[in-house]
């Protein structure tokens, strides 16, 4: 048996692999073919990657009408332009808040002597806590429905 057909062996011996031993070197044409481990690459249909190409082309389409000096182009691509500036404001807003909370974080573990603390534990004497005169007075509740108008 020759390397190429000892490495694309079929699972069982059988007599479909008499017909498949010349193209041994063909995975598809095995009864078992085999698989790859790890991803390479990484999937991405042809339909995804056919359609992003029609959105480029005609982006690009708009963006030589605008060149040109096409009012319709033009503001088409200043839409465009604005949803991207929207897009990467939200992309640092989000990398702020998340950069405030992580130092925050670290800071609130760095006080309390590391590691999380339980809800549930009693507090310390440095905690503040909520208590009767930190609460602000609550308006009294009435058992009669509001009056009618109009």
């Amino acid at each position: 048996m020759t390397f190429a057909a000892s490495l694309f062996s079929p699972c069982q011996e059988s007599e479909a692999w008499d017909e498949y031993r010349s193209a041994a070197l063909l995975l598809a044409s095995l009864p078992c073919s085999a698989t790859i481990g790890l991803m390479l690459l990484p999937r991405y249909s042809i339909r995804w990657l056919l359609g992003l190409t029609t959105f480029a082309a005609g982006v690009s389409f708009v963006l030589s009408y605008a060149i040109r000096g096409h009012a319709w182009a033009i503001g088409v691509s200043a839409g465009l332009w604005s949803l991207v500036v929207v897009a990467v404001s939200y992309v640092v807003a989000f990398l702020a808040a998340w950069l405030i909370a992580q130092v925050v974080a670290v800071a609130r573990q760095g006080s309390q002597g590391g590691g999380g603390s339980s809800p549930f534990a009693k507090p310390s004497a440095g905690d503040v806590l909520l208590g009767a005169s930190n609460v602000p007075a609550m308006q009294p509740t009435i058992d009669s429905p509001p009056p009618m108008t109009g």
